[in-house]
């Protein structure tokens, strides 16, 4: 997960960088996703990039 790139309600676009398990609900399949930033609301969608295309400024 780490490195892949997920956009908020906002259509601003953070990058993964770490998978923290939640403790008791892990089992229930829920973790929390390491950002740089605000992340604004409760949707998660993935960005998908073409292969060899980066986002690097």
């Amino acid at each position: 997960m780490a490195g892949q790139k997920i956009i908020d309600e906002n259509g601003t676009i953070f990058e993964v960088y770490g998978l923290v398990p939640n403790g008791r609900g892990l089992l229930n399949g829920i973790s929390s996703l390491l950002v740089h930033g605000k992340f604004e609301g409760n949707i998660v969608n993935l960005v998908d990039e073409p292969k060899g295309v980066t986002n690097e400024n």
